[in-house]
């Protein structure tokens, strides 16, 4: 649908790759429990990962030091060692955001490629490509905290109170 929209409305396309030492089996597993738990003081990104394939997760993204926003955009792929995508909304087609993580076995299944990358769509795309441009540093900053920890198995994730659940966060239907 999204290739189908893109041919009628203005397109961003935020993207990163990052190649990650260790098999996707290894990746998926850190990558999941990150998203789940937060990445600590550099927490951009926690998500709902309990949920199935058609229903709505919580997502929390930091946006500044004061600034979290909550969404609820349904998840549309979570499978294992490959790929977890959702999309999220604002209006009908003001701003539609897909975004996903790919997992990509490479150096015959010793290391792997891992996409991190966000399409954007809709009306009003136009106004905000400038915002959505900005993301790809903490898209970056969230792949190079999940390659060490992946590469360095001691690491740790710090226990955190989750944005999504713990006390009241600025609420903000993004995308």
């Amino acid at each position: 649908m999204h290739l189908l929209l893109g041919q009628y409305f203005n397109m961003a396309l935020v993207t990163t790759e990052t190649i990650i030492f260790a098999t996707p089996e290894r990746v998926w597993k850190i990558f999941k429990d990150l998203i789940r738990r937060g990445n600590g003081h550099q927490s951009w990104l926690q998500v709902e990962t309990n949920k199935a394939p058609g229903q709505h997760i919580q997502v929390a993204v930091k946006r500044s030091k004061n600034r979290v926003h909550t969404f609820s955009p349904m998840l549309l792929i979570d499978e294992e060692d490959k790929e977890f995508r959702w999309v999220g909304k604002l209006g009908c087609l003001l701003v539609v955001g897909e975004h996903y993580f790919q997992l990509e076995p490479c150096l015959g299944g010793r290391a792997t490629r891992f996409v991190n990358e966000e399409e954007f769509y809709g009306i009003l795309v136009p106004l905000f490509k400038h915002k959505f441009h900005k993301s790809r540093h903490c898209f970056m900053e969230f792949n190079l905290k999940l390659k060490e920890m992946c590469e360095h198995p001691g690491e740790t994730i710090p226990s955190l109170p989750s944005p999504i659940t713990a006390g009241p966060v600025a609420q903000a239907c993004l995308f």
